[in-house]
């Protein structure tokens, strides 16, 4: 992914919200992460570039950028959520080897050190936050006239 980092897709749906650096110092876990953003990425516009039947109009752009803003979205989200503090040990770690969770702990530590210096993924993290802020005083105020 770091060497067509100028192709368009890849400027304008992932070197956006990340810098150069954090995507070649990351994790396995992280780039499953970023694997299924890009996948998501590329079904849905390929989807949408096979159901068009007519050129794009301004409306239809905005509609595109939305979509695509939301996947950003969810993949801002399930960065906040993998590494939490509370989350860097998987309960599921069958492997009882402390030597094994030691380095397990190690790499997902100095991932999280690399996400928090990448201004922007920062952006794209509080940007999820402001959306979920927004989102709840929805439903907060849609319950109460309800």
């Amino acid at each position: 992914m770091v060497k067509y980092h100028n192709e368009i897709v890849l400027r304008d749906s992932l070197y956006k919200y990340f810098e150069l650096r954090t995507i070649r110092l990351s994790s396995a876990k992280f780039f499953v992460l970023i694997s299924e953003y890009l996948y998501d990425v590329s079904a849905y516009l390929l989807g949408y570039n096979s159901t068009a039947a007519s050129p794009l109009t301004s409306e239809m752009e905005k509609e595109i950028e939305r979509n695509l803003s939301l996947l950003t979205l969810v993949l801002g989200f399930k960065i906040a959520i993998y590494y939490k503090e509370s989350n860097l040990i998987s309960s599921t770690f069958e492997n009882n080897s402390d030597r094994a969770i030691l380095a397990l702990y190690e790499m997902e530590t100095s991932m999280k050190r690399n996400l928090s210096r990448d201004p922007k993924l920062l952006a794209l993290v509080s940007n999820v936050l402001d959306e979920l802020s927004v989102s709840r005083e929805e439903l907060l105020n849609s319950s109460k006239t309800n």
